[in-house]
């Protein structure tokens, strides 16, 4: 029996008018005043447990009260994110929430006992349930920037102070103002109004009489002048932060009625699909000629295409992960290493009867969130493949091919560097790897100037990188399979398959035995990340109806933003925690990290341009369009930032199983290697393409 296609916009209209109904619900002033009076009794019940003797006596009552008052918080934040769906966590406050509630239901035993303390922080939702409260924090907030630039000028003018103060007093004081640090911390007690009259300045004044008119000056500017500044900053900062809210009123209030409209559209296509109202022919633009359904679809094609998405988003990603790997060396060579490891080997187990998944927190970075990356890579790969660059076989042959070159001109440089040394040659496919996030980041910097052929050149360069890396991990980087979760793995890949050939469009039944696909191949052997390249090779690609988002360009679009800004970086601060202690200049030269960095600064472009001279010489190819020899070259330099693919390939080369320590880190070249080919290609880009020069010729010739 066949389901009338018609229903399901019924159905979607009937899901948008309950989703309506419970926001509207949760946004009435009873809800809200409500919401407000339990937080209220959950801090005092939090209070009260504080109490030993009240504790003693009551303490079940009050944890029993305590329990029943987080369901109620669950419940809420439970129906806010049915109401709003994905719009929930554009909404900072609404995160906030999210967040405080979860960590109050994280088991506060064993290792996560002092997270005990942490409950009282549900009362802190105060701060977003009462609107003024909100406002006062949302304009802290929003000031920081200005509160910064105050901050700065406090800075210059106790550095002045400071130095004044040690050149004068600095001889007779010397516990105060005998160095400019002395001072520095005086005179910041000073601001403060600390002691600073009978234990400091009149003591002062008695052997420098006229001391008062330098503490009087510093004081009326340091302290009132500069408090009033603040309270401006502050002031205005929640002016505005008013005003934006008084605009977001109006802009929810469109935003419903878009909702309502959808939904009556909605209604009307369930009637003409039922034959009740007539179709009516799609109108056309009078200036393009096109249908509003053209028009529609185009508009939302363009959207999700990956490849502009990521163009636009260029910049960030590669700066964050730069932030992330920075951040880890320096905790790693702090005092606060032994926390940096002890936080990477924190134990995480997942159990259900007897399967057992038992994992420090780094391998669930590493196998886990890592897969969800290769996730998308492979939604990017299949986009490209069937729809994109890859899917011209002329179009995609140069990119394709530079990329092998620049996958076997590093690992033969490596190689050979490393030929006579058994452990030190399980690294021959660290340096083969371009990180896609650097590479842009470094092309943003250049602007406007990069010829846009030069940048899908590098994209699609990468993109075959990645599947390189793929095939190279499951070959030469996955132990023995184990036959019993092989076969299951393989039991769930048909599934899928499947599904896909049966039409399945919702996303949930791929999630859930891509779950199961994940697990079965981490306990099989081969390396778990090669479960999300599968996964997504199986989510269709086309929607079901004209015009309508796929799950995969859904997915791929949903997973962009967490992936380069969470997922990414993450792995970036656990894997680049890279300790110099004990580390001699002489161990760059170590055949690892040497041959690491020389495949990533020379054998990467040598291998792309080797390729490119080769088939642009014999016609079969021809450079990027826009693109000159030199600013090829600098993007073929650009590939030899190896960063996160190399650390990834690295830790499976080197750490696990691995019977003997490395007398040197491998990081040290992956890091060298990337900084240099960064700087370089970025030198050589900024000579060789001028403003203006974007528009060379598009067939240049060698010289």
């Amino acid at each position: 029996m066949r389901t009338d296609s018609g229903t399901e916009p019924v159905r979607s209209s009937e899901s948008a008018t309950r989703r309506r109904r419970v926001a509207d619900w949760l946004a009435k002033g009873r809800t809200q005043s409500l919401l407000i009076v339990l937080i209220l009794v959950n801090a005092v019940v939090l209070g009260l447990e504080s109490y030993p003797g009240i504790s003693a006596q009551w303490g079940d009552v009050l944890a029993t009260l305590d329990r029943l008052l987080l369901g109620v918080f669950v419940f809420e934040i439970a129906m806010r994110l049915y109401a709003h769906g994905k719009q929930f966590f554009r909404d900072p406050w609404s995160i906030f929430d999210f967040i405080v509630i979860g960590i109050a239901l994280v088991p506060d035993s064993g290792l996560f006992s002092v997270l005990r303390a942490l409950r009282v922080l549900r009362v802190m939702r105060l701060i977003s349930a009462v609107p003024s409260m909100r406002r006062v924090a949302a304009g802290l907030l929003s000031a920081i920037p200005g509160l910064g630039a105050v901050v700065g000028i406090i800075s210059v003018i106790l550095y002045v102070f400071s130095v004044m103060a040690t050149k004068l007093f600095g001889e007779r004081f010397p516990e105060w103002f005998g160095t400019l640090g002395e001072s520095a911390y005086t005179l910041f007690q000073i601001m403060t109004l600390v002691s600073w009259s009978m234990g400091i300045a009149r003591p002062v004044m008695e052997a420098f009489p006229y001391a008062w008119l330098f503490f009087v000056v510093y004081i009326l500017i340091s302290t009132f002048t500069m408090l009033n500044l603040f309270i401006a900053v502050v002031v205005n900062a929640m002016q505005r932060e008013q005003a934006a809210e008084s605009e977001s009123g109006v802009a929810e209030d469109v935003r419903a009625l878009r909702m309502e409209i959808a939904a009556l559209r909605a209604d009307l296509s369930w009637l003409q699909a039922a034959g009740v109202l007539p179709r009516e022919r799609p109108s056309e633009d009078r200036m393009t000629g096109k249908s509003s359904e053209q028009r529609g679809y185009r508009a939302t094609s363009d959207a999700t295409m990956g490849l502009s998405r990521i163009m636009h988003s260029e910049a960030a990603p590669g700066v964050l992960l730069m932030l992330a790997a920075g951040l880890a060396m320096i905790v790693a060579n702090s005092g606060w290493s032994a926390a940096y490891q002890s936080f990477l080997d924190i134990p995480i187990v997942f159990k259900v009867g007897a399967f057992e998944i038992a994992k420090p927190l780094l391998l669930w970075i590493n196998d886990g969130l890592m897969a969800v990356f290769f996730f998308l890579v492979g939604l990017e790969l299949k986009r490209e493949l069937l729809e994109g660059e890859l899917s011209d076989v002329r179009q995609a042959l140069l990119p394709a091919a530079a990329a092998i070159g620049g996958i076997v001109g590093p690992a033969l440089i490596y190689a050979l560097i490393n030929s006579g040394d058994p452990v030190g040659i399980r690294g021959w496919a660290i340096p083969a790897a371009t990180d896609i996030a650097f590479a842009l980041g470094v092309l943003a910097l250049l602007g406007s100037r990069i010829p846009r052929g030069l940048k899908v050149f590098l994209l699609t360069v990468a993109i075959v990188d990645d599947v390189g890396a793929i095939v190279i991990i499951a070959i030469f980087y996955s132990s023995t399979p184990a036959p019993i979760t092989l076969i299951i793995a393989g039991a769930a890949l048909a599934i899928l398959i499947a599904m896909n050939k049966a039409g399945v469009r919702r996303l949930s039944p791929y999630l859930l035995v891509g779950v199961v696909l994940w697990a079965a191949v981490l306990k099989s052997g081969v390396h778990a990340t090669l479960a999300g390249v599968l996964l997504a090779l199986t989510i269709p690609l086309r929607g079901s109806t004209p015009g309508q988002l796929s799950p995969a360009r859904q997915m791929e679009s949903d997973l962009h933003v967490p992936v380069a800004f969470a997922v990414l970086p993450l792995f970036a601060f656990a894997n680049a925690g890279v300790s110099f202690d004990g580390m001699a200049f002489s161990d760059l030269a170590h055949p690892i990290p040497l041959g690491i960095t020389l495949g990533l600064l020379f054998g990467k472009q040598l291998g792309v341009m080797a390729v490119a001279v080769i088939l642009v010489r014999c016609g079969v190819a021809r450079l990027p369009q826009g693109a000159n020899w030199w600013g090829f070259y600098g993007v073929a330099v650009l590939t030899g930032i190896g960063f996160t693919m190399s650390l990834f390939i690295g830790s499976l080369a080197f750490h696990d199983g691995l019977p003997v320590k490395l007398p040197v880190d491998e990081r040290v070249g992956i890091l060298i290697g990337s900084l240099l080919s960064g700087v370089l290609g970025y030198l050589i880009l900024r000579m060789a393409l001028r403003p203006g020069s974007a528009a060379d010729s598009d067939e240049p010739t060698i010289r």
